[in-house]
């Protein structure tokens, strides 16, 4: 092997070595400010957490309500409570009465699957459910698959979604953004009808 070709085997790998150390550093930051927040939640409301630092589980062996094992975010549209249920990937949609009417959705990866749903809201009779990662489902608010896209934001080397609200004509997001040099911010951004993205605000 020709001296020329060692340098540019070791600068290869030694560009693979950083990008490894700069995705763990990009994950590990992201899981702490997620467990904080998860951990800040718990306290206010003053629910336990358990081992993970989450508070998405009733106490073993019960159940919040019938089949509902875990409350982690919920909204209200037309008199109707649409909950997520992290425990079971499912959410659960209850009338003005408390009455559970229905439920859909499963852990997967497949239509109306989720992995880490992470809060919800109702615009234009859709029910958006918007993953930890930055997935983002539509779904009708009978649990009707209509489609899921991906949040890209700028200069993000890595995404956190924390919440997802419905003031505006689209849902806006709060997330956590890892850039380069590790720096970290929340955004606010709004994701059009065409599946770009718009940030409409920031902190570093």
């Amino acid at each position: 092997m020709s001296w020329n070709t060692t340098v540019r085997v070791q600068g290869f790998a030694t560009m693979v070595l950083l990008c490894m150390g700069l995705a763990a550093l990009t994950w590990s930051g992201i899981q702490s400010w997620h467990l904080r927040r998860a951990a800040a939640l718990s306290a206010e409301a003053g629910v336990s957490t358990n081992a993970l630092g989450s508070a998405d589980a009733s106490p073993s062996g019960t159940g919040l309500s019938g089949e509902v094992l875990s409350v982690y975010a919920a909204t209200s549209y037309n008199s109707d409570w649409y909950v997520l249920d992290r425990r079971q990937d499912m959410i659960h949609r209850f009338d003005s009465t408390g009455a559970r009417t229905t439920a859909f959705g499963r852990s997967g990866n497949g239509p109306g699957e989720f992995t880490s749903p992470e809060a919800l809201a109702v615009y234009r009779d859709t029910l958006v459910v918007a993953e930890f990662d930055g997935t983002v489902h539509r779904l009708g608010l009978d649990g009707t698959f209509y489609g899921r896209t991906r949040l890209r934001v700028g200069s993000c080397l890595a995404i956190a979604v924390f919440d997802v609200v419905t003031v505006s004509e689209e849902p806006l997001y709060l997330v956590g953004c890892v850039g380069r040099g590790a720096m970290r911010q929340a955004l606010v951004v709004q994701q059009t009808p065409e599946g770009s993205t718009k940030q409409l605000a920031a902190h570093t």
